[in-house]
């Protein structure tokens, strides 16, 4: 109810489900598996931007709770991606 859509694309020749046994063509797994694919668009964010450093699993949730107007959670370890705001 707080946030709006949340949009998964995968292009021809991917993978996405639930199970360990789909991935990405691309993939990455093991311990460097927690890079994250992230795209972002809307208000207060630049256009046709791309973040110059790997964007990490644990950047997420602090990122979105920026977006969200909201504290980023206190176990959260990663940080919040300022660089991708026009603010």
């Amino acid at each position: 109810d707080r946030i709006g859509d949340i949009i998964v694309a995968v292009r021809p020749g991917g993978l996405y489900g639930e199970g360990h046994g789909h991935f990405l063509p691309t993939v990455d797994y093991g311990i460097s598996s927690l890079k994250a694919v992230l795209v972002m668009a809307g208000p207060g964010l630049k256009r046709n931007y791309e973040l110059k450093r790997p964007v990490w699993l644990v950047d997420v949730a602090p990122t979105i709770a920026y977006l969200m107007g909201i504290p980023s959670p206190k176990q959260a370890e990663g940080k919040t991606l300022y660089e991708a705001f026009t603010h």
